[in-house]
């Protein structure tokens, strides 16, 4: 399975290039919210309510995440539950697209291009963040009850 994810981040790394020298987009302008998202974050927690409310880890204890926010403007994640073994197990989840962030709203819209799900494919997924500190941001979907805490990589 580990060469598979390991495929899947070598393609995303060349189609979402990102270098500390690379021009900034004009809506990613330097010095707004926006640069704060830029580059690669590891998952934390994923949180969720089950039907009777009580909070969840949504892919279990030990869950693989990343979030890449590119200068141009896009963004990749994939999510996995620790521990998958097999390819049609369902506890796993990527897409990828471009993205917005909309400070005064506490907002980032993906711009979703590519899924796993078919029905996500040109859709937006607007998502409040909150920056904890300044290398942990947590998003949480407007439409949901789920929480993703991410970690800056070095």
């Amino acid at each position: 399975m580990r060469k598979y994810t390991s495929g899947f981040f070598i393609m995303c790394f060349l189609l979402f290039p990102y270098s500390s020298g690379m021009l900034l987009s004009e809506s990613h302008a330097a010095g707004d919210t926006a640069d704060q998202f830029l580059g690669s974050w590891s998952l934390v927690s994923f949180k969720d309510k089950n039907e009777q409310g009580e909070t969840i880890d949504r892919y279990g204890k030990g869950a693989f995440g990343r979030i890449v926010y590119g200068a141009n403007g896009n963004m990749m994640v994939v999510l996995m539950r620790h521990g998958r073994e097999d390819l049609q197990d369902p506890d796993f989840f990527s897409y990828t697209g471009s993205y917005d962030v909309d400070a005064a709203a506490g907002t980032v819209t993906h711009h979703i291009e590519a899924c796993i799900a078919p029905s996500w494919v040109g859709v937006d997924r607007v998502r409040k963040f909150e920056m904890l500190d300044a290398n942990r941001i947590a998003l949480r979907p407007v439409e949901g009850t789920s929480e993703l805490i991410w970690q800056r990589e070095k």
